[in-house]
This record gives structure tokens, C-alpha cells and sequence, in this order.
């Protein structure tokens, strides 16, 4: 089965990173498997059908004649599942890696395969795994800015309509900055500490380092291995920061200014063995001259290297 080098990497993130015990590439379901609630997902795909063509002129379901063929003909790249607590956590990833960016076509059929890959997710965990909530992403390291504006509208009202229909799932997109550091960085971060031939990604990541080490004084080494070894750098001057606001992923400037407002948030410092450790931020004195990434950085993230830290999470709720 080929393996593109995009779904390598989520799978190391997914294992490694976000501590899936059970990964699965190019996930497709049985047409063996009994399909839950079906009326209810025939009455879910009608209603997105109609909302995205009268709002936005969409034509997500064009190819498809119904549910069942929407379902058969679904793979998604990733498929990760993690379990604590008595709690089953799922994650679907459809990840796309084009030098020129995600492109399905115009501008608007790429925004539409998009919506399609997302709800077309939500609607597999569901009706052939029984699963209400999860996190569903699309990644991909280049976007568009334009496609990105197109996909701000339509990602809400995906999230909308499925808490609407009793379902707890969070689709969002993970592209550009926001995926080299809550996606790259971290997987880069342990790739010292993994040896499993199975993850192409780390492996040739670790290939290309193992030249630019040992040779790079003494002969040219390769485009790649150069700029591997590059942003390796990068890497280790910048553990990952990640935040979240009222349980969705949010970016700086959005945090900042919850920050200003709130009195306290959660932060979760992710260490590089796989450890977690969490405390309470007092963030009463937090203003608006405020520096987010400074008070992490002089703060908590001091010494993260010497520590083990590989990045940050900071959540309120």
C-alpha cells in the first residue's frame, strides 16, 4: 500500500505527539460493517447539501448519488484513537502536501473538497464506528490566504450543524505556520527518540541529519539534507505553542485578547518523553501591553531545553 510522506508524518504525530495507542493509514470502512443511524446521517447529508448551495453556492455532494456511496467511496489519510480515563478520544486527518499549495482546481472547488473531506469524516465515525466526538483536521503546510478566508465561514457552520445533530465532533484546519508548529515541530522534537522503520517520515528526516552531521565540514551535502538540517535549528530554539479558547483551537492574537479579559487559564508543558504537566496561570495582572509569547517564554518555557520541554499548551475554558 503506498504511503504518501504527508500521512507518514501525521502518523508520527498522531503516535508520538498526540499518544494515539491505535493509528491507522488510508482508513476505509468494511462494507461488511452495519451502518448506524442511517436516517439520521441520509437527513444530516440532505441539510448540508442544501445549506452550503444556498449559502455559498456549494456543490459538495456532486459526485455522489447518496449516502451510502458517499460512505463507501470515503478514505480518510489518518485514523488515530487514544483511551484514558475510561474516555475513547478520536482523531481523522485527511492531510494534503502540494509544493504550490492544496489545489483540488479553482479556488472554490478546493474549498469545496475541503468542506466534503471534513464532513464526509464526521459522517464515517459515526455511522461505521459509533463515535459523536472527536477531532477532524485537514492539514496540509501551504494553503492559500484566499482559500483560508473562503474556509472560515463554512468551517463554523460545519461545527454548527453537527453539535445541531447531537454531535459532538470539531472540525478545524491546520495549515501554514499553525502546522509547522503544532504539527512539524513536535514530531521533529522526538525524532532522536524513535526507530520505528514503519514512520518513512522520521527515518528519511533522520537519514538527511545523519549526512548533514557528519559531513557537512568536509563535503556539500544535498538541497534536502541542508534544509533539514536548517530547520532543525529552528526547531530546537522554539518549542510548539498551541491554545485553545472554549475548547477550539485559537491563534495568538485571539488568546491575547481572552487573556486581558479572563482571570486564570490552564497550561499544559508537553515534555519530549511524553509527559505532560499541568498548572493554573493567575492571569489577573495580564494587560493589554502584555506579551503573550514573552510570558511563556520567561516563564514557564524557561530552561525548556535543558528540561526536556518541546512545547506548550494554554487553554481556557
Amino acid at each position: 500500500m503506498k504511503i504518501e510522506i504527508g500521512e507518514s508524518l501525521i502518523y508520527s504525530w498522531l503516535r508520538h505527539v498526540k499518544m494515539c495507542r491505535v493509528v491507522q493509514t488510508n482508513w476505509k470502512a468494511s462494507r461488511m460493517w452495519p451502518l448506524q443511524e442511517q436516517d439520521k446521517l441520509d437527513a444530516f447529508m440532505r441539510e448540508t447539501e442544501k445549506h452550503f448551495r444556498g449559502e455559498y453556492n456549494y456543490q459538495i455532494y456532486k459526485d455522489n448519488k447518496g449516502l451510502l456511496q458517499l460512505l463507501q467511496q470515503a478514505e480518510i489519510d489518518v485514523v488515530g484513537v487514544t483511551m484514558g480515563n475510561a474516555e475513547i478520544a478520536c482523531f481523522a486527518v485527511d492531510v494534503a502536501f502540494h509544493l504550490d499549495g492544496a489545489n483540488y482546481g479553482s479556488r472554490k472547488e478546493t474549498v469545496e473538497r475541503i468542506v466534503k473531506k471534513l464532513l464526509r469524516s464526521a459522517m464515517c465515525l459515526y455511522g461505521c464506528i459509533g463515535l459523536r466526538c472527536g477531532e477532524i483536521i485537514f492539514a496540509s503546510p501551504k494553503i492559500s490566504l484566499t482559500v483560508m478566508t473562503d474556509l472560515k465561514e463554512p468551517l463554523a457552520d460545519i461545527n454548527n450543524m453537527l453539535r445541531e445533530t447531537g454531535l459532538s465532533f470539531n472540525t478545524r484546519i491546520i495549515a501554514n505556520q499553525d502546522f509547522f508548529e503544532q504539527i512539524m515541530t513536535p514530531v521533529l522534537s522526538i525524532s532522536d527518540d524513535v526507530a520505528d522503520t514503519a514512520e518513512l517520515f522520521l527515518r528519511s528526516y533522520q537519514l538527511a541529519s545523519m549526512f548533514a552531521r557528519s559531513y557537512n565540514k568536509q563535503v556539500d551535502v544535498s538541497n534536502v539534507a541542508d534544509s533539514l538540517s536548517a530547520q532543525k535549528s529552528k526547531i530546537i530554539d522554539t518549542p510548539f505553542k498551541e491554545y485553545i479558547l472554549h475548547g477550539k483551537p485559537c491563534d495568538a492574537r485571539e488568546m491575547h485578547i481572552a487573556l486581558v479579559q479572563a482571570k486564570e487559564a490552564k497550561r499544559t508543558l508537553v515534555y519530549k518523553d511524553g509527559r505532560t504537566v499541568i498548572d493554573s496561570w493567575n492571569t489577573k495582572n495580564y494587560t493589554t501591553n502584555s506579551n503573550l509569547v514573552g510570558n511563556l517564554t520567561s516563564g514557564p518555557l524557561r530552561g525548556w531545553n535543558d528540561k526536556g520541554i518541546i512545547g506548550i499548551k494554554v487553554e481556557i475554558s
